[in-house]
């Protein structure tokens, strides 16, 4: 039996915040630098999530990582200094990378450059990678 090929890609990059304060007038800033939040809620355990994706205009044909990072990027740096507080007190800031594990090639690589990486620490952020494993 053959299994169906399917290409290893780079899906999207979400940026995950959790406080222990609310997000909600952080998540409104960052909402009008060209993001927008997949949630922004309040937990059972009394903390605060949230989760962002780079807005990509209709037509805009870049869907590669180092683009969307680069718009996350610059939403966060033009933040005022009240939101820039916010961000140096959360629990967990992170760009979380997501990849298509796909079967074909049998490797790829998406690199991240040394100015993204420079822009994503002074923020005091992480990096993560979530791979999703192709359906059998």
């Amino acid at each position: 039996m053959d299994s169906e090929v399917t290409e290893i890609r780079y899906l999207n990059t979400d940026l995950d915040l959790v406080a222990d304060f609310s997000l909600e007038e952080l998540t409104a800033k960052i909402e009008e630098r060209n993001c927008y939040a997949l949630h922004t809620t309040k937990s059972d355990d009394g903390k605060w999530y949230s989760c962002y994706e780079a807005r990509i205009d209709a037509g805009d044909e870049d869907t590669s990582m180092p683009h969307h990072l680069e718009i996350l990027l610059v939403a966060l740096e033009s933040l005022d200094d009240v939101a820039k507080a916010q961000l140096s007190h959360l629990e967990k800031f992170d760009f979380c990378i997501g990849i298509d594990s796909g079967n074909s090639p049998s490797n790829k690589i998406y690199p991240i450059s040394s100015k993204h990486l420079s822009r994503i620490t002074s923020l005091g952020a992480s990096i993560s990678i979530c791979v999703y494993r192709v359906p059998d």
